[in-house]
């Protein structure tokens, strides 16, 4: 019997730009280092399903000249949906150390140095890294596949590479759309409150006699945002028990103690999803949106320090009920 592999490689192109693809015999996953690191696809392949949501517009060619030339609003112009990474700074546009930092941050609008590591075997991998421009930091990240598990993982350190402490916010923005959202999609999650628009604490699942936890149909109009905290663990899981097949991410609650829910049923009908978007981003995040305004909880590297984290995305079948997502990646 011939062993599973997995593969990774640097070598296709998606929009004109180079694409880095990691491949086992359950995940597909493409990410465009040069397009401020997204990760842009996440396909479950026993069923040729995509599980993250692809925006109308999609990936901006690399040879069209910018749109939108307000620098502050580069995340905007250039999201294709799918999965960005949030880092140094995340929501509106915020002054810091005689900078301002766009909104949700920089490295989604820079280009990411990328090395194939492990291009083939039982584990394969790819290193990303990138050096912000508006503040002394580094972010890498491998990224991980091993044969015979449905499992995404990265491993990431953040490096301040000056010799003054700096504070900064550090977030993942996945976002998910149909199939695996839909009618009777629900989150999982081990939270113990909510937070609203004006951070009001709430219950969870059920808030005001509303249950957050199950998806707004597509086309009602819904567009809310809310935060999950008192989170017992890092984990939560999107499960569409009506086409047998949910994701789920766990990662390390000390670094990001909050999750931001972002969902969209045609609600919003401006620029730039005109009413097209039908998503759900789950983002585990170090910090609440004006932190840094309100004297609130933000990461700290003291001079020329760094730290390390994992998070981890598992696509799985055959649950109704998520009990749990262990700091490796296994559902139960």
């Amino acid at each position: 019997m011939t062993q599973a592999t997995a593969s990774a490689t640097y070598e296709s192109e998606v929009a004109g730009w180079k694409a880095l693809v990691l491949e086992n015999e359950f995940l597909r996953v493409t990410s465009l280092p040069g397009y401020g690191g997204w990760i842009l696809s996440v396909v479950y392949r026993p069923r040729d399903v995509e599980l993250l949501w692809q925006s109308p517009r999609g990936v901006i060619h690399r040879d069209d000249a910018p749109v939108v030339t307000d620098p502050l609003q580069q995340y905007k112009a250039r999201s294709p949906g799918a999965w960005p990474e949030i880092f140094p700074h995340g929501s509106v546009a915020t002054r810091v150390k005689g900078v301002t930092i766009p909104f949700h941050g920089e490295v989604v609008s820079r280009a990411w140095r990328c090395e194939v590591v492990e291009p083939e075997g039982r584990r394969v991998s790819a290193r990303l890294t990138v050096d912000c421009h508006l503040m002394p930091l580094r972010l890498e990240r491998t990224m991980i596949l091993e044969a015979g598990r449905p499992v995404l993982r990265l491993e990431e350190t953040a490096s301040n590479l000056c010799a003054d402490p700096v504070e900064f916010m550090w977030g993942h923005h996945p976002i998910f759309g149909k199939p695996l959202l839909g009618e009777g999609s629900r989150i999982h999650a081990p939270a113990g409150s909510t937070l609203g628009d004006d951070f009001d604490p709430g219950g969870w699942p059920d808030r005001d006699g509303r249950d957050m936890s199950l998806a707004p149909l597509e086309g009602s109009g819904v567009s809310d945002m809310f935060y999950l905290s008192d989170m017992s663990a890092g984990w939560l899981a999107l499960n569409n028990p009506g086409i047998d097949l949910g994701a789920a991410l766990s990662w390390d609650r000390e670094v990001f103690p909050y999750v931001w829910i972002w969902r969209d049923a045609g609600g919003a009908r401006d620029w730039p999803y005109f009413g097209r978007a039908y998503t759900t981003a789950l983002e585990p995040f170090s910090s609440l949106p004006g932190a840094r305004e309100r004297g609130e909880r933000l990461l700290r590297l003291e001079g020329n320090a760094a730290m390390s984290t994992a998070l981890n995305l598992t696509a799985f079948e055959g649950l109704e009920e998520v009990s749990a997502v262990s700091p490796e990646g296994d559902v139960s």
